[in-house]
């Protein structure tokens, strides 16, 4: 009597089993983007800006994030504490080449 009764509960846990698992794979149904059919948002006009006006940085960032930016600014270069420095491929992960 314990063998059928076994079994009986292995496959209703089986049948649950697999049955959470095609309720969790269904995709969620789709989001549709709000309609476009309300009254349209003023254009926002931008000032024109004066040559040579420069936007000042926010005064809580430390004086290494207004180095940082002035190089983002300028397009580079952008110093690395490692430049210079030579390669030595210690985890091996690329291949070997003869030197020179």
């Amino acid at each position: 009597m314990r063998k059928p009764l076994l079994l009986l509960t292995a496959a209703i846990l089986l049948v649950a089993g697999l049955w959470a698992m095609r309720a969790l794979q269904q995709p969620p149904p789709p989001q549709f983007a709000p309609s476009l059919d309300g009254p349209a948002a003023p254009a926002v006009t931008e000032e024109p800006r004066q040559p040579g006006a420069t936007d000042p940085l926010p005064a809580f960032l430390p004086p290494e994030a207004h180095d940082t930016i002035a190089l983002v600014l300028r397009g580079g270069p952008f110093p690395h504490r490692q430049d210079g420095s030579v390669f030595g491929n210690r985890e091996r992960r690329l291949p070997q080449r003869p030197r020179g």
